[in-house]
């Protein structure tokens, strides 16, 4: 992953997976491998199986929510962002993704008040205005940093 690798980081998920199927991190991985290389659908799928397995993991319902939201299901990536909010509320990348949602439902006064509560908790939501949505979040490791995200 640290190289960019997707298509090897997606070679060794699977395996992972398969291996290991109750393991939420190697869906995550292979969600976020499938990301990459704009496989939404697949990144989809891997990301429902993750937080099937670990629904108190506010990250793997971050990144369902940003899945969802680029797919344009746009009921399913609110109810991802809201469990985010439920398990983390100042959770400034998933308010982000919630004011996303409502700016492209037409709930403007809900945008805002998402928008300036993210504002106040980050410093505000880039490519918001413009309706672009923030970036699949990788899962954090206390023996390494995340890895780039993917701009959407």
């Amino acid at each position: 992953r640290d190289a960019g690798n997707w298509n090897v980081l997606v070679l060794y998920a699977s395996d992972w997976t398969r291996k290991q199927p109750d393991n939420a991190t190697a869906w995550n991985e292979l969600s976020i491998g499938y990301a990459n290389l704009r496989q939404f659908n697949d990144a989809l799928g891997a990301a429902e199986n993750a937080v099937g397995l670990s629904p108190e993991d506010a990250r793997l319902w971050r990144n369902l929510g940003h899945l969802n939201l680029k797919l344009e299901r746009l009921p399913e990536a609110g109810s991802a962002f809201d469990r985010v909010l439920a398990l983390s509320a100042e959770d400034a990348d998933a308010l982000c993704g919630a004011a996303l949602v409502a700016q492209r439902l037409g709930q403007t006064k809900d945008a805002d008040a998402l928008a300036r509560r993210a504002q106040a908790a980050a410093g505000g939501c880039p490519g918001l205005s413009d309706g672009e949505s923030v970036a699949v979040v990788a899962p954090q490791s206390a023996a390494r940093k995340p890895a780039a995200s993917v701009r959407r």
